[in-house]
């Protein structure tokens, strides 16, 4: 009995190397065969879709964005991030991150309700994968474009609360582990299973790396909203760079860092623990503008830049599959290794198995692109989501 989709006669990317004229099956949502297209017995599956040449790579995960196309994931409704969802699938984003701003409590609260209720609805689109919440437990001095309540400050005893909440739905916390405290609530967050992030941040270097020992192993869109690099107090950066166990985000949009500090952190960390993300607020998609953000933050977008009114930058336009391409302009990096820092490295950053990558008993998460990152055709287990007419 003939079951299942084949994708035939494309360029495989794998987690090392591009591979022509590949093939890939696809059973019941996951990778049954990895292989040449010659070798394949494509009269075994009921499905059979020709890629024509184009590549063959896994689903973007994308660990850290708020929203797009006019939708904040604090502030939509399920019929709002449904479609918000489907915008994802179109630039390559088969799995998210949505990134709540936890310094907005009331909003927090209400926007977990809503995400529990669009997961359950499993809709044919990009996936969530659980919640990447920023602060409230961070640096006002570092804040940047977050919330903080000045006269109010949270104290990370609050931390229970969180855990309370939504502790099964949390993967990732971004901190500051300075504030008194900090390294309790690393150790808390740890012990329930949630990946602590170091951002918005003042740390001293000798104050991360003892975030690290605790068990912090990721930076908050790095060189953003931190302590920076100095020769005499190498700071957050200078960590991140010389721990070997910290994955570093980074914003690859060519304005919140410079290429050349990009390469930088590379050089300093090797392509394993390099995340791609976007950092992407409501206003992506839409051009420039003013937007109000969640919790009245008034931003303007003006050349792909979005800034709030002191100037301050305000989260990206940026999408995930344009990080991708920026990584092979501003890095000079092949296309392979350019796709792995937007799948591979955020799966096994998040502890995530059989997700990120194009091998046999993995998730079928997959899009088929061009060269420029064009996005042609998304694939959440296994289930066409998008195609690009």
């Amino acid at each position: 009995m003939k079951t299942g989709l084949l994708i035939k006669n494309g360029r495989l990317i794998t987690d090392h190397s591009v591979q022509a004229d590949a093939a890939v099956g696809i059973r019941a949502g996951r990778i049954t065969y990895v292989g040449s297209t010659e070798d394949v017995q494509a009269q075994e599956y009921s499905e059979v879709f020709d890629a024509n040449g184009k590549f063959i790579g896994p689903g973007l995960i994308d660990s850290h964005t708020h929203g797009g196309v006019g939708y904040d994931f604090l502030t939509a409704s399920e019929n709002e991030i449904e479609r918000l969802l489907s915008w994802y699938a179109s630039n390559g984003v088969t799995a998210v991150l949505p990134t709540l701003s936890a310094g907005l409590k009331e909003g927090f609260l209400g926007a977990c309700r809503t995400l529990s209720n669009v997961c359950r609805r499993k809709s044919p689109a990009a996936k969530i994968l659980g919640l990447n919440i920023e602060g409230p437990f961070i640096n006002k001095e570092k804040k940047g474009a977050q919330p903080y309540d000045e006269e109010n400050p949270v104290d990370v005893s609050a931390v229970g609360d969180y855990l309370g909440y939504f502790k099964d739905a949390i993967r990732v916390m971004t901190l500051a582990p300075e504030i008194e405290g900090g390294l309790e609530l690393i150790d808390a967050l740890r012990k329930n299973g949630v990946l602590c992030s170091v951002g918005h941040s003042n740390a001293t270097y000798s104050e991360t790396i003892l975030a690290v020992e605790h068990g912090l192993n990721r930076s908050t869109h790095t060189f953003n909203a931190m302590s920076q690099l100095e020769h005499h107090e190498p700071g957050i950066v200078g960590a991140v760079m010389a721990s070997e166990k910290v994955y570093a985000e980074i914003t690859l949009d060519g304005f919140h860092v410079h290429p050349g500090a990009a390469k930088a952190l590379v050089n300093a960390k090797g392509l394993k623990k390099i995340v791609l993300i976007t950092d992407s607020i409501q206003a992506t998609g839409l051009g420039d503008g003013s937007f109000v953000r969640p919790g009245n933050r008034h931003i303007v977008v003006k050349d792909n830049v979005a800034r709030l009114g002191s100037g301050s930058l305000a989260g990206s336009v940026l999408t995930l599959n344009r990080a991708v391409a920026n990584a092979v302009q501003f890095l000079g990096l092949s296309i392979d290794q350019a796709v792995n820092l937007a799948s591979d490295n955020v799966a096994k950053s998040l502890g995530l198995e059989n997700e990120g990558s194009i091998k046999e008993g993995n998730i079928a998460d997959i899009i088929i692109h061009d060269e420029r990152m064009n996005v042609l055709h998304t694939i959440v287990d296994g289930q066409f989501v998008f195609d690009r007419i």
